[in-house]
């Protein structure tokens, strides 16, 4: 049953979350170029719809729902 309902999840999202960076907390990250970004003030939202079906992650079925997953 756990696992049914851990899959309706993932195909289903209940809500979205976010989360915000104050400001002068010195949140940086270095780019693949090797420039440094300030992400002070930033506010992050987590794309579920996406991270959920991952096709790295959930092969080519991503998709498709499997509760035996």
């Amino acid at each position: 049953m756990s696992t049914f309902i851990k899959e309706i999840l993932r195909i289903y999202l209940p809500d979205a979350t976010a989360g915000f960076s104050n400001p002068n907390n010195g949140l940086n990250v270095r780019l693949p170029n090797g420039q440094d970004m300030c992400l002070d003030r930033l506010v992050f939202y987590s794309c579920q719809g996406i991270t959920q079906r991952n096709q790295a992650v959930y092969s080519d079925k991503s998709n498709q729902f499997f509760p035996q997953r």
